[in-house]
This record gives C-alpha cells, structure tokens and sequence, in this order.
C-alpha cells in the first residue's frame, strides 16, 4: 500500500488523530480571545468635557450642585438630548456660541474601569486613532498571512505552531503594559502577525492529520471551540472591566501552552513526506500505529511519488514555485477566485462583529449572542459531507447577502422602535450566513491545494482576507464619520452584502472537493475544475 494512501484511510483515523485534534482546537481559544478582544478592550464610552477646576469631576452627577456646574459649562445636544461632549462653555457665555473645544474629558465608568479609548483619550479629535488602531491590528493579520505561510512551508506546522504561541504570550503580555497608543498600536500589529499565523498553521495540520470523510466534522467542532472562546472573552471582561487585566489575562492563558505544546504535539506526517523526510513520516506513523492498535507494517508501506517530491523540492529551493502555478491555469484561477471570497467572508465576519457595540442592549450579552449565534452555523456545515461545499457556499452567501442588503433599507428607513426585532433578525441571518460561509471557504480550500505548497497558498488567501478585515473597520465607523448623510447607517451592511452576492457567483467556477483525496503536487491539484467528479 502507498503510505499516502494509508495516512487517508479512514480506518487510521482514532485516538492518535482525535488528541491531535483536541491540542490544536485548544489554541483556537486563545486565537478567537486576541482576535476579538478589541470589542472590549477599545471599547467607546459616553463622555463629556471635564468642568474647569474641579478635580473630583465625575461623568455620574453627584450632586445638585455638580448638576449645576454642569449645566454652567456643557452645552446640551437638543436633537439627541445627550451632552455635546467636545464643547466647554466659557465662563459667562451660556450659549453655543461662546463654546471653544476642550482637551480633557471626564467618562461614563458604569460598564468599563478603563479602556484603551479613555486611557488615551481617543475621543473627539482624535477618534479616528481608534479605527486607525483596529486597521493596523489587522494589517499586522495580512503580513502574518504572508509571512508565517512561507515559514510553515519551510520549518513546519508544528514548529510554526509552537513558537507561534511562544511569541503570541510574550507580546499580549507587553501590550498590557503599554505606556501610550504608540506603543499599543505597534506591538498589537505584530500580535496580530503571530496570532493569524499560529491560526493558519494550526488549521493546515488538522487537516492533513484527517482523512477526508473526517475533516468537515473535525474543522466544525474545532470552530465550536472558537466560538467558546468568544462568548468566554464576554465572561473575563464583565469581570475584570479593565482593559489591562483582561489583556494580562489573555496572556497568561499562553502560559500552558507554551509549557507542553513542543511535546503534545506531532508534525503532519503530509509535509514530512512532501520535504522528503520518509524516515520522519514514518517514526510518526509508527506512534500512531501504537496508539490506535492498527494491524498494519509501516516499514513495509511504499511511497511512489519520490520523483515527485524531488522535483517539488527542487522547484521550492529554486524559486520558481510561481512560475510552476502560473502553468497551472486551473489552480491559479480557483487561487483567484479563493481570494476573493476570503476577501469577501473576511470583510463581512469582522465588519460584523466589530458593530456588536453599535447594537442596542448590553455589550457584554451582545458579543455572548454574537458567538452563541455562530454555533448552529457551524453545525450547519455538517451537511457539506452529503451537500457537497461548493452549492452549499453559494446558497449561503447568496441568503445572507441578500439578507444584508434588505437590513441596509430597513435600518434606513424603518423608525418604529417596536420593529427593531425585525432589523436585528435580518441582520443575525446575514451575520449566520457569512459565519458560515467564512468556515466553509477555509477547508474547502485547504482541499483544493497541494501539499507541497499549501500553507504558502493559504497564507495567500489569508493575506487577501486581511485586506478585507483591514477595510472593515473603517466601513464600519462610516457612520461616525459621515453624519450629514440620511443613509449612512446602511452604507455598511448594503457593501457587505452586495459583494456577498457577487461571491456567490464567482464560486460557480470552482470545483467541488467532498470526498477528494487532498492532492500531493502541483499536477494533481490542477485536475480540480469546476466540473471535477
């Protein structure tokens, strides 16, 4: 038997593959713990100026007094009926007119000790360092994308893996200790780096340790442990309310991790093989042998693709891997069209959650739901294993975009405050959908591309993703920006779905994979066209 054969058996699936599974899922809390963590550690409060010479000036009014000092030099919003937090009345004025912009604030403390936006006072003129900080955060995901691709290629996954997450502890724990935005922004641009890295190599070595019968179940339940992750981030920050100690939190969590992980974890047994490392490969399969009780001579098994590896190896240490894809037309388009829907599902996932303090209700519950919500989204792509991923893409992008666009109007234009529940489920479809459709999109590539050059071509849509994830926040705050524009509101929700709709079309192109042995080279992953049985 061909030992890449036998690595694809479903009867080698057991305990072996299920406790590498289990190891990997693990990191996917601390992954989804960094990634969302901004919602409350840079979450907005309402503030005001703070009143001139008053050094125990609170957001709460105090007293009948304070009432009054306020009153004194804080200009009131009619139309809203809220403070107009950036203006400071000059003693005797009373009036808008004799307003003039203050650089001290006072802030609401009833739901937050501290955050990143009160700590450096991003407010006012400043609020677009804000955005600009969540932007940077997710430019340092598109350089992670290209970068640790590459590096998990060349080292491997578990190395790759493994000082991931030594890294990822040691900078959220200097992030903690911030002194300025500066400082802030920066190291959580190369968090950002490490933790999409760490998530793109994990998710490589899950699927190469499974048999194809097993990957969709095995990257739905690891998403489930993400999903844990979010709604347990809402838990540590009701409880800890500051933005330092949630954030010191999140990194001691690394801590188990990095103490065990370099000897819990295997290297995929796919990569040995595709670098040539038969011996490797094997000392592995042996250990999995043991642990599963398979009745079955590793030594003996055979490997036909020699040649193969040779001259992939030979093509990587040349450098001319790009000019091996670009004569693979049918790989380079479904590369291309990849791209685009991680684009897409990318922009419209963090675009989404990002809003989560925009929604009406209590932010801590919000971001519970928002992650409760994507369970049964998850469980949905189950049915990929009988449905096939390509229609089962397309139906969900095409309902949620739709759904999106239709939110866009009713945002708009629907003023009846007892109709918010249909606003907010309309929204909530479109947010199931690109959840759902963002994890489809994930493995399903992962089955359209060769072993030798996987995670490099992951990293590639990763990147793209990041362009998107990148983009998002500041479509996102377009209504914070835009405010003399009746359809402001709706701009964001109308661009997601519209390009939801439009990578539902493009995927008509690309092949279908459920039930294909993932292919080892270059060659077999060009046959995947649209039309593949």
């Amino acid at each position: 038997m061909d030992i890449v054969k036998f690595i694809t058996l479903p009867s080698t699936f057991g305990r072996h593959q299920k406790l590498q599974w289990f190891y990997l899922s693990m990191c996917n809390i601390l992954t989804s713990l960094h990634l969302v963590a901004s919602v409350f550690i840079s979450a907005s409060v309402d503030f005001r100026c703070a009143i001139p010479g008053l050094d125990n000036d609170t957001y709460a009014i105090q007293d009948g007094e304070h009432e009054d000092l306020i009153k004194q030099y804080i200009l009131v919003d009619p139309k809203a009926n809220s403070y107009n937090s950036c203006y400071l009345i000059q003693p005797g004025g009373g009036n808008s007119s004799n307003a003039v912009r203050c650089n001290s604030y006072v802030y609401d403390r009833s739901q937050f000790a501290e955050t990143t936006t009160t700590q450096f006072n991003l407010v006012c003129g400043n609020n677009v360092l804000s955005t600009t900080a969540n932007i940077i955060y997710m430019a340092g995901l598109f350089v992670g994308s290209l970068a640790f691709g590459s590096v998990s290629d060349f080292f491997g996954r578990k190395w790759t893996v493994y000082v991931g997450l030594v890294i990822q502890g040691a900078i959220a724990l200097g992030v903690m200790f911030s002194p300025n935005y500066i400082v802030f922004t920066v190291l959580r641009f190369v968090l950002g780096a490490v933790t999409i890295g760490g998530l793109i190599a994990q998710f490589t070595l899950m699927v190469e340790i499974c048999p194809p019968d097993k990957r969709t179940m095995a990257a739905v339940c690891q998403t489930m442990v993400w999903c844990t992750g979010v709604m347990l981030l809402s838990g540590l920050a009701f409880a800890l309310r500051h933005w330092r100690y949630l954030q010191l939190c999140i990194a001691c969590l690394s801590a188990p991790f990095v103490l065990l992980y370099w000897w819990l974890l295997e290297e995929s047994p796919s990569w040995l093989l595709a670098k040539g490392r038969y011996d490797d490969a094997v000392k592995i399969l042996n250990r999995v042998k043991k642990v599963n009780g398979l009745d079955v001579d590793i030594d003996s098994l055979s490997y036909g693709q020699d040649e193969k590896v040779e001259d992939d190896e030979t093509e990587t240490s040349c450098g001319t891997t790009c000019l091996s894809l670009t004569r693979a037309k049918t790989l380079l388009w479904n590369i291309i069209i990849n791209s685009f829907a991680w684009f897409v599902a990318s922009m419209g996932y963090y675009g989404l959650a990002l809003n989560v303090g925009n929604l009406v209700g209590d932010l801590y519950i919000n971001n519970f739901i928002g992650g409760l919500v994507e369970v049964p989204a998850y469980i949905l792509l189950l049915g990929t294993v009988r449905l096939g991923r390509k229609y089962f893409y397309i139906a969900l992008m095409s309902i949620g975009g739709v759904a999106l666009v239709v939110s866009a109007f009713l945002i708009v234009y629907v003023t009846d405050k007892g109709l918010n529940w249909v606003i907010i489920t309309v929204s909530m479809v479109g947010k199931f959908a690109v959840s759902a459709g963002f994890e489809l999109v994930y493995f399903w590539s992962v089955e359209m591309y060769p072993t030798s050059q996987r995670n490099s071509l992951m990293g590639v849509n990763s990147a793209m993703a990041r362009v998107g994830s990148m983009i998002s926040p500041a479509i996102a705050d377009i209504p914070k920006f835009v405010t003399n524009v009746a359809f402001a509101k709706g701009i964001a929700p109308l661009i997601f779905g519209v390009l939801m709709i439009a990578t539902s079309i493009t995927a008509l192109l690309l092949p279908e994979t459920v039930k294909f042995p993932i292919p080892e080279t270059i060659e077999e992953a060009n046959k995947f066209t649209y039309n593949s049985k």
